[in-house]
């Protein structure tokens, strides 16, 4: 072999190699399985910098809901109180993500709105019943982008912010939600 093909083969297996080891972070999607064994809390590595959660994919008896037994951060997944489930991120804004769904100036019948504002990047609390209602829209009033799990999460009791994450939250009761996807269903079918 020639001297000039022992340097294109060189250079070849090196750039494949490097391949073979680069770090994923460019990559446009990735996926974290991750388990609550046995009802206790586990954490997840994985490098999320930039990334934003686009679909849960439950693999658990127990309902994962984020901020309450679930959530991320740019180091990873954490999951708690029996969650199990393959959570699959992406770089792109769109999609099912609650910030991508049309915002309404007011609420309609069987929705709750809460504003609720990270001051100087720290956590604050936003009260509110909010039993029986899921998120359904984000109006974000912030530069700061707000992702669910991040640097903002909901419960029964109000809506949590960190971060500077700024914005006003829409909750829609879950017959009401219920109510629209049997109807949603319905029209599909004809």
């Amino acid at each position: 072999m020639n001297t000039a093909m022992r340097i294109v083969l060189a250079a070849a297996l090196t750039s494949v190699c490097g391949l073979a080891f680069a770090d994923d972070s460019w990559a446009p999607e990735k996926s974290v399985a991750c388990s609550s064994n046995d009802g206790h809390k586990n954490e997840c590595p994985a490098d999320l910098r930039g990334y934003t959660v686009r679909d849960v994919d439950q693999s658990s008896r127990t309902e994962c809901v984020v901020g309450r037994n679930w959530g991320y951060t740019d180091r990873g997944v954490w999951v708690d109180d029996g969650c199990r489930a393959t959570f699959k991120f992406d770089k792109t804004r769109g999609g099912d993500h609650p910030r991508a769904w049309g915002y309404r100036d007011s609420a309609p019948a069987g929705e709750q709105r809460v504003k609720c504002e990270s001051k100087d990047g720290k956590r604050n609390v936003c009260d509110a019943n909010l039993r029986g209602y899921r998120i359904a829209d984000v109006h974000e009033l912030s530069r700061t982008d707000c992702d669910i799990g991040r640097n903002f999460g909901y419960d029964d009791r109000g809506v949590w912010v960190v971060d500077g994450c700024r914005a006003e939250f829409t909750f829609e009761s879950v017959r009401e939600s219920e109510r629209r996807a049997d109807r949603d269903f319905g029209s599909e079918r004809r």
